[in-house]
């Protein structure tokens, strides 16, 4: 049985240059490393490209913070020392790390992944429109602890009060609330529930309470109950859509310019990604339950991190060192409990095939089958 208990831990596809001799030395045991210790040269800023749908790592905070470093942004990779992604790096655009002593003696040969930080995933809320569409202060409390069919119903009847406001009763977490009765300025350019990234948010991410509701197991007989689940909370989603088959970018901007109630990614204030799950969908052992997975926000890699192949050397350095700081620091997981970007792209490809069609019966049939087979 193959268990992916860690498969979401924040990966790093290291990248590479020459040696990096200003760095600090690294003692093949991380735990000889005083991770607090200066670096013998330290860089003033270290440039960073921010995809659209990651997060910023807790941990770059802490080492810009411990090492004096201030932190940019791009919106060229190439320019970066570092790139955040909301997948894992692919493709000839990203440097591959090789015979870097200070990184090799911190990971075992062909390990290419590090532990990071987790970040919240799910829906993230549009306050200000959903202050309005409840006619004062959101209930989000509320609408983080409602079971998937106080969610279904509502999305339902936040949809149909976007066509034709009126006043509509709906429960979140056995409370009963009434929608305003008319539609205000912060609701005019609401065009739907969701805004979800169409190409790549069904990898990985969106599968985190499947795979916890299963512990982590990938066979049929364990995950095909909660793939189930999953199918009908990406129909819904796709139901209810602000804008069509929009992309990372536009998902995000979408959101961003006011045009959904939720959008889908990474953040604190995520509620959690409502399924429907029963108790069938449980495996022993695992420790999950219906409502801990209704009421409580997966956690996921904050960000993906590379190095652009295009990026100048000196550039290229600044990355790096937060790389080595985080090898020295971060605890390795075993290579074999994470999913590969791959299998995230194969993941995500079984479902896309079927966006924008009838969700039939035998079309989730194929999904799961298809996922299964990815993930095997």
């Amino acid at each position: 049985m193959k268990r992916l208990a860690a498969l979401l831990l924040a990966a790093v596809l290291l990248t590479g240059c020459g040696a990096l001799e200003w760095l600090p030395r690294l003692g093949q045991d991380a735990s000889q490393t005083d991770a607090s210790a200066p670096a013998q040269r330290q860089e003033t800023a270290l440039v960073l490209y921010l995809e659209a749908g990651a997060a910023l790592p807790p941990s770059l905070e802490e080492y810009a913070q411990e090492r004096g470093i201030t932190l940019t942004y791009t919106q060229d990779p190439a320019q970066a020392g570092l790139a955040l992604l909301a997948a894992p790096p692919e493709g000839e655009n990203w440097r591959e790390l090789q015979g870097q002593p200070a990184l090799d003696q911190q990971l075992e040969e062909e390990t290419r992944y590090l532990t990071g930080e987790t970040i919240p995933y799910g829906y993230l809320p549009n306050t200000a429109a959903l202050d309005a569409l409840f006619g004062g202060t959101a209930p989000l409390a509320d609408l983080k602890a409602a079971t998937y069919s106080e969610w279904k119903a509502f999305v339902q009847a936040a949809d149909g009060w976007l066509r034709e406001p009126g006043e509509t009763t709906v429960t979140l977490n056995g409370v009963e609330y009434t929608l305003a009765a008319q539609k205000t300025e912060a609701l005019t350019g609401v065009e739907g529930v969701f805004a979800i990234d169409c190409e790549t948010s069904y990898g990985m991410e969106a599968l985190t309470p499947a795979l916890t509701a299963s512990g982590g197991d990938t066979s049929a007989k364990l995950l095909t109950g909660p793939l189930n689940s999953s199918w009908e909370t990406f129909g819904l989603e796709q139901q209810y859509l602000a804008g069509e088959g929009a992309d990372a970018a536009g998902a995000k901007a979408l959101f961003e310019e006011g045009k959904a109630l939720f959008y889908r990614g990474r953040g604190q204030d995520a509620l959690a990604m409502k399924c429907s799950f029963d108790n069938t969908d449980m495996a022993s052992g695992s420790g999950a339950t219906v409502e801990g997975l209704a009421t409580t926000p997966a956690q996921v890699p904050a960000a993906w991190l590379a190095v652009s192949a295009q990026a100048e050397e000196e550039t290229a350095r600044q990355g790096l060192g937060y790389l080595v700081w985080l090898a020295a620091t971060q605890r390795l997981p075993d290579q074999e409990t994470l999913m590969t970007g791959e299998q995230s792209a194969q993941v995500n490809a079984a479902l896309t095939q079927y966006l924008g069609g009838n969700w039939t019966t035998a079309q989730r049939s194929q999904y799961i089958q298809q996922v299964l087979k990815a993930l095997g």
